[in-house]
């Protein structure tokens, strides 16, 4: 769901189509007034109004719960991981621009938590950190992604997930059948709203639709697993 959304009842109206139309996990952002700060200034207005407090995370976690979904969120600093683990979050997600935050990731597992981290290189072709509560979401930061840059096939293997910054439902669907044991998508209520994320985002319709197609296929290759 990240951050498009206006106000915090729309947020759980998000937490639950995404539940409706198949999805098993809802993240957010948990970021701070430095990330609103360095933010572009017309943007700073929006991430400021949806910025997570201890209530609103409480708040939406709770919402999640009741409804069988989980809820999780990434954290863009170490106070934002105390915040989230106040509130018993059990999962986390590194973005991209930290993924070399030694700080922040140690700080995540010692606590015992699974944790995603988003990278554009694939584990197998760089110093990766090797932990079992990592899982790597192989992406490419450019909002959108041109699908001539992706070269999947080269990039994703068994083990690893994929992050998708386009708006495409084929994409995440090949991620999977390349191996992929995670999806993550943006989500938007529409693509006419102008969301932040608008651009890569998928609306729930084609969330549905990509459930449905990778259900589809794990049922047809289950016997070859």
């Amino acid at each position: 769901c990240g951050v498009n959304f206006n106000t915090f009842e729309e947020a759980e109206e998000m937490i639950r189509l995404s539940k409706l139309n198949g999805a098993t996990h809802v993240k957010f952002q948990a970021y701070g007034k430095d990330v609103v700060d360095q933010a572009p200034i017309q943007l700073r207005p929006h991430l400021s109004s949806v910025m997570l407090d201890k209530e609103r995370v409480l708040r939406l976690k709770g919402y999640a719960d009741n409804l069988g979904i989980i809820w999780f969120a990434t954290p863009t600093s170490m106070d934002r991981v105390d915040l989230l683990e106040e509130c018993g979050v059990s999962l986390y997600k590194i973005r991209h621009k930290d993924s070399k935050n030694i700080k922040l990731i140690d700080k995540i597992l010692l606590l015992g938590k699974p944790v995603l981290i988003s990278t554009s290189i694939p584990p197998l072709d760089m110093q990766a950190r090797y932990h079992p509560l990592i899982t790597y979401l192989i992406c490419d930061p450019h909002y959108p992604t041109p699908l001539d840059t992706l070269h999947l096939y080269e990039r994703i293997h068994y083990g690893v997930g994929y992050s998708n910054h386009t708006p495409h439902v084929a994409v995440p669907f090949y991620a999977v059948t390349l191996g992929a044991v995670a999806v993550e998508v943006h989500v938007t209520p529409s693509h006419d709203r102008g969301d932040i994320d608008d651009n890569v985002s998928l609306d729930f319709a084609q969330l549905r639709q990509l459930v449905e197609m990778i259900n589809i296929y794990e049922e047809m290759t289950r016997d070859k697993k």
